[in-house]
């Protein structure tokens, strides 16, 4: 077979090289984006698992308001005093501790975001209510609390409110969608989302 042959044969196996290759690399990308949703589906189950763990008795705290008037002196009292009191073995019957234990998983799930392991929608489905009530008008004993104890979140609030403050710090992706969004909640009147008004140092 001379040279001429040998191109002419080469110039005929290219495009179908090409279109395998592209085929080839179409399964893979397929592969790897499932295997990507699968660990996804792991990290949440495992997150639902530690979420229901730790914030069996906080929860109730927050969302409901005649449990909330159990707990807001003492929120209340832990920031006039500068100082949280936990009590001793971290009893989850303890209603500060057991606030306490809902913002620490928030600080966790706000690494989460960081690294990217979920999407954020998925994030944001199943976790955003408990948080969002930062930004409720009855709610400002816990708002204090977390301006004062919790600086990790407490940026992650004030950043998510408003588009501009979220392309601004740019700490996540997807700036152009509030994480929490409250007024899926609640009426405009009962929430705020002013950043300076909820925490004037912003």
């Amino acid at each position: 077979m001379d040279l001429n042959s040998l191109r002419t044969l080469a110039e005929t196996l290219k495009p179908i090289l090409e279109c395998l290759a592209i085929i080839a690399g179409s399964f893979a990308l397929i592969k790897w984006l499932r295997e990507r949703n699968n660990r996804a589906t792991d990290v949440l189950l495992k997150l639902e698992e530690e979420f229901d763990k730790k914030c069996e008795h906080g929860r109730p705290l927050i969302e409901h308001d005649w449990k909330y008037d159990k707990v807001k002196e003492l929120l209340k009292s832990a920031v006039r005093e500068g100082r949280r009191s936990v009590s001793a073995g971290h009893d989850p019957q303890n209603l500060q501790t057991a606030v306490d234990n809902l913002l620490r998983f928030y600080v966790v799930l706000c690494g989460v975001r960081q690294a990217r392991q979920l999407p954020q929608r998925s994030l944001s489905t199943c976790y955003r209510f408990w948080l969002a009530h930062y930004y409720r008008n009855d709610r400002k004993d816990l708002r204090d609390y977390i301006n004062t104890f919790f600086p990790t979140i407490r940026k992650w609030l004030l950043t998510d409110c408003r588009c501009w403050t979220r392309f601004k710090r740019r700490a996540f992706s997807c700036w152009w969608s509030s994480f929490f969004k409250p007024e899926d909640f609640w009426e405009a009147d009962q929430i705020e989302r002013d950043p300076q008004k909820l925490w004037p140092r912003f």
